[in-house]
């Protein structure tokens, strides 16, 4: 469990200069990715981290 939650923190680290999905829209990237945060019917929070950094699937 804690080498799946290492693996994915480093996933999130590495790509935190693009949209996760969370809803603010605040980067120039995220109304392409996620246009009208339509991510946001999957749940709160960052939809594009892994689950494990999420914590869910631990």
């Amino acid at each position: 469990m804690l080498t799946r939650r290492i693996e994915a923190m480093t996933t999130v680290r590495d790509g935190l200069a693009s949209c996760i999905g969370c809803g603010c829209l605040s980067l120039r990237s995220c109304p392409v990715y996620n246009h009208d945060d339509e991510l946001a019917g999957d749940g709160s929070g960052a939809q594009r981290w892994p689950d494990a950094a999420r914590g869910e699937g631990a």
